[in-house]
């Protein structure tokens, strides 16, 4: 068994006037925390303002019935976090955060974006605390050191001299530009909550594992406990206790590597079993409260619905978390992005030359290393960090073992000491950087948090003007801006008291990003009772609600269609960096090739026509290489509410693998951005790049002759909106199908998702990567039944009906999505 060195003998060294020339020796150091606590409450100055964002309203909504209902608080210990159906969290401790909060300042988001940073501070002193220990650690076990004394002389030498490391570490931590959505967003305290109690559990243990005081242990399994409630991620932390044991153990100092020697080394790992104990523990919990051992946002721990996409993903929120630049604020050819890579190599490089000169701090590099992999594990499906950096939040934790190697080149030196002084300015070259950029990501929350004040303002407003509570649309409500988000999730909260002077419930957002709400299924119920349904676009120029009408006008063409020279009138190739090759050929079609990288496209232009019966754009195509042409097109559109073109706003088309004839449709029908926006512009198609195709005709087919109807009781707006609930009582539910006026179509699919996983896109030509089920229906009509037990477990679910040819191919294209709300 290692030795332990009881932490008393510090004292002797000391000559019993320990505690004033100690605190004389740290003093520096404290005054440098203090430093780095200054200079990061000035990097998020920016957020430190009255406003919400996203899916803080949903607590808001929640925290005023919970502050005069504690029950509700007490029921996070014993169910779903925040009652949540179609997710499965237990985060009790969040919930009891956030009633504190609420008690204490009111819906002043002040207060709770101030906590949020003591969270975020405290996980910056623990860095320190540990780096420390693991210095001291790394002197102690030092081999040309066998007196204890000289042991106890090093480790005063390291609260002396060697503290460069655990400072440069905790600063960097603490002005990491990765760590917004984090700490300035108040629902992200999920994460800065968590990572605060995880490190106070690690270094508790390091000072538990030294000592053997039974007084550490405590607070190890306290700060653990607490971990485990407030995220999932703890849980990782019995394994990063056993690598720690692994890695600093005795046994790799030693030549005998026999099986009796090893055994007398193993006794430390038993130390961590009370961890995994209380992890047993955790999971038992989760099944009584939740149900399932997994839960979260769906109940599969492996099923990975497209593994190259899940790949890239991964690759690119690698790269996002060593280069953590909004992208959508500063550009790949700005300064600060081509100084920030500069400072990291800097940093890898005086990391490497440390790990390779200095054989006793081989081992902090493995234990760090082995950290940051322990940290990414719970978070292997999600880990996705978008150019403006949404779904940061989720490295927070890994962030600090990788702050630990980004600044390890600071680790003590024996040799080439003046490495250090490189090492030093490299460091130096980051916290600089990391502040300023660091500040800069800020703004976006800044920003976002004010359009939310503008909107909750102008929604009183406008409901001082309308009596009652009507049904009420809202378009245009950002759901992100540049990263921070807006109104995601929010509407429900902003139409409540205190937010709103009284409580309205008829009122619902629609955008292009929103996958639940079934807006396709529902244009006809809403064409049916537009004198009964308001609709408002949000203008952010004027701060106000515009209102807009429904142009429900049909077309008198079935389908409008334009070949040969129709075609070649409404087709066109306007300016644009590098130009698509086209050929115009004797029977009417157009040939165009991609001749670059660069995006290249064609403009199509069919008029001025109601957007809100525009449901399809049909191209008629043939494919040169039907092989290589998986990837599909995209067709951006502009109308009368939005005359630019803006990548956003597109619909995409599959091309189906190895056919060169086919028609492919990009649906238009399901976007609310498109059906509410007027009259028609023009359409812009951009060529996939390398593909050469011929362009026969272009259609605009009514809908009917393209996706499946589909209907149940009660279905429209003024009904379930869509929805379809089953339950224990309401077991089944029955749909009428109806696929007879589709061009080749002899038969139908009933598809549905996973649970709480969502569709793809919208009316796709190419079955679900998501869907747990597939089944077919040997006829062109019929009803299909929906049983309660046929869904496996509760949550969210969405259903559509696929069109099918004899063959089991699909022809035209999947129908609007319903919702399937299972209790």
């Amino acid at each position: 068994m290692r030795a332990i060195q009881p932490e008393s003998t510090e004292r002797v060294v000391d000559g019993g006037a320990g505690a004033p020339r100690r605190l004389a020796e740290e003093l520096p150091q404290y005054l440098a925390l203090a430093a780095i606590f200054v200079l990061t409450f000035v990097a998020y100055s920016p957020v430190l303002f009255n406003f919400f964002n996203g899916d803080d309203f949903v607590h808001l909504t929640w925290l005023a019935q919970a502050i005069h209902q504690p029950e509700l608080v007490w029921r996070n210990f014993h169910s779903s976090w925040l009652d949540g159906t179609t997710t499965k969290f237990y985060r009790p401790l969040i919930s009891v955060f956030m009633v504190s909060d609420y008690a204490l300042y009111g819906a002043n988001g002040l207060g709770f974006r101030i906590t949020n940073l003591l969270f975020h501070l405290s996980s910056t002193v623990w860095i320190y605390f540990i780096g420390r220990h693991l210095l001291e650690l790394g002197h102690s076990q030092n081999p040309s050191l066998t007196d204890s004394a000289a042991k106890i002389a090093a480790e005063q030498h390291v609260r002396e001299k060697q503290n460069l490391w655990p400072l440069a570490a905790a600063a960097l931590f603490a002005l990491y530009p990765l760590h917004p959505e984090a700490v300035s967003w108040i629902t992200g305290r999920v994460d800065s909550v968590v990572t605060a109690f995880c490190l106070g559990a690690v270094f508790f243990y390091m000072r538990y594992s030294k000592t053997g005081k039974v007084l550490y242990l405590a607070l190890c399994l306290v700060a653990t406990s607490l971990g485990l409630m407030s995220k999932e991620m703890a849980m990782t932390l019995p394994a990063v206790f056993t690598f720690y044991e692994l890695v600093y153990s005795k046994i790799w100092s030693q030549k005998d590597f026999s099986l009796s020697k090893i055994a007398t080394y193993l006794p430390p790992f038993f130390r961590t079993l009370p961890f995994w104990l209380l992890l047993l523990g955790y999971f038992g919990v989760r099944l009584l409260a939740l149900g399932t051992f997994v839960g979260g946002y769906d109940d599969s721990l492996f099923f990975i619905s497209n593994p190259r996409e899940f790949i890239n993903g991964w690759l690119h929120a690698l790269l996002m978390f060593l280069q953590p630049i909004n992208k959508s604020l500063i550009g790949t050819h700005h300064i600060l992005s081509k100084l920030w890579p500069a400072g990291v190599v800097l940093s890898a490089v005086s990391g490497l030359a440390n790990l390779i000169l200095e054989k006793q701090n081989r081992r902090h590099f493995v234990f760090v290393a082995g950290w940051l992999v322990l940290c990414l594990i719970p978070v292997y499906k999600l880990f996705n960090i978008s150019d403006d950096l949404q779904g940061s939040r989720l490295a927070y934790l890994a962030t600090v073992p990788l702050c630990l190697l980004l600044t390890s080149g600071l680790l003590p030196l024996t040799r080439l000491p003046k490495l250090k002084i490189a090492s030093a300015l490299a460091a130096a070259l980051m916290l600089i950087l990391s502040t300023i950029i660091l500040w800069t990501n800020n703004l976006p929350w800044r920003q976002a948090g004010l359009e939310n004040n503008a909107i909750r303002s102008a929604l009183q407003e406008l409901y001082n003007k309308v009596a009652g509570d009507p049904q009420l649309l809202f378009l245009g409500l950002p759901d992100q801006i540049q990263g921070a988000y807006t109104c995601r999730n929010s509407l429900d909260g902003m139409t409540r008291v205190p937010q709103l002077s009284r409580t309205v419930q008829n009122c619902l957002m629609v955008n292009a990003f929103e996958p639940i709400f079934p807006f396709g299924f529902l244009k006809d119920s809403i064409a049916q009772n537009q004198d009964k349904i308001l609709i408002y676009k949000w203008n952010p120029q004027t701060k106000a609600f515009d209102k807009i009408s429904v142009d429900a006008t049909q077309d008198t063409q079935a389908k409008p269609l334009w070949t040969g020279a129709d075609l070649k009138q409404c087709l066109s190739l306007p300016e644009q960096k590098t130009k698509p090759d086209i050929k115009w050929l004797s029977d009417g079609a157009l040939e165009v090739s991609s001749t670059s990288r660069q995006p290249e496209f064609l403009e199509f232009d069919p008029g001025p026509r109601s957007c809100f019966t525009t449901d399809f754009v049909e191209f008629d195509i043939s494919l040169n290489d039907p092989a290589g042409a998986d990837a599909g097109a995209d067709l951006l559109y502009s109308n009368d509410m939005y005359p630019d073109f803006e990548l956003k706003r597109r619909a995409h088309a599959h091309f189906s693998p190895g056919k060169k004839e086919q028609v492919v449709y990009f649906a238009l029908h399901g976007l609310p951005e498109w059906s509410l926006g007027g009259k028609t512009h023009r359409f812009r198609l951009l060529i996939p790049a390398g593909a050469k195709m011929r362009i026969r005709a272009v259609a605009l087919p009514q809908k009917q002759l393209v996706i499946p109807a589909i209907s149940f009781a009660n279905s429209g707006y003024f009904g379930t909106k869509g929805y379809i609930h089953l339950g224990p009582k309401q077991n089944k539910a029955s749909l009428k199908v109806d696929v007879s006026k589709i061009s080749g179509a002899t038969k139908f699919a009933l598809e549905v998702t996973r649970t709480n996983l969502l569709f793809e896109e919208q009316n796709p030509q190419a079955q679900s990567k998501v869907a747990g089920k597939f089944q077919v229906f040997e006829q062109k009509q019929g009803d299909v039944v929906l049983n309660y037990a046929d869904f496996k477990s509760a949550g969210l679910y969405e259903l559509r009906i696929v069109p099918l040819a004899a063959d089991g191919s699909i022809c035209g294209a999947a129908s609007d999505h319903l919702a399937v709300s299972v209790d």
